[in-house]
Parts: C-alpha cells; sequence; structure tokens
C-alpha cells in the first residue's frame, strides 16, 4: 500500500510502498494495539516512517548533524591556548 507522509525534518511529502493492508491501518489508527502487533511483518524504517514519518535518509541526516555537533564542541575544547598557571605571588 502506498503511505504518504510529510517528513518533519524537511517538510516534504514523502510516498513509500509499505507491507500494510487495510485493515491493518485501521487497527492500528484505532490505537488499540502497537504497531508492531498489528503489522509484524513490517521492518523498523517501515514502522518509523509509519509513525513518525521519517525516512531512512532523514535518520542518517540525522545522525551526520550529531556526529557534525559532537565534532565542533570537541574541537571548540581544543582551540583554547596553554596558559600559565597564575603566579602564586601577589604582586602590586
Amino acid at each position: 500500500m502506498k503511505i504518504t507522509k510529510v517528513s518533519p525534518l524537511t517538510g516534504q511529502e514523502v510516498t513509500r510502498e509499505i507491507n500494510i493492508s487495510c485493515s491493518e491501518l485501521q487497527i492500528w489508527k484505532m490505537d488499540v494495539l502497537p504497531l508492531s502487533m498489528i503489522a509484524p511483518q513490517l521492518t523498523d524504517s517501515e514502522r518509523e516512517f509509519l509513525v513518525s514519518g521519517l525516512t531512512t535518509e532523514d535518520w542518517d541526516e540525522i545522525a551526520m548533524s550529531q556526529a557534525r555537533s559532537d565534532d565542533d564542541w570537541f574541537n571548540s575544547r581544543n582551540e583554547f591556548p596553554e596558559q600559565e598557571p597564575p603566579s602564586p605571588y601577589i604582586t602590586s
């Protein structure tokens, strides 16, 4: 079944072919059982797409963005020059 969702990351409409029946989709929308119980044949990425609208490509971008953020933080910690410790003597 073709499912169209709006990616919360890009704001673009994305259509995916998802291995789910109309009846399984209706049961899930009633919020009676978890999607993993209603349609156990779905892959993790198919379930994630149905639940959040995020695609595998979105998750790759999120991971890359997080890695860049972590690298920026680490690199900024190493930008401070070595400084001499303060002198224990007070001078006027």
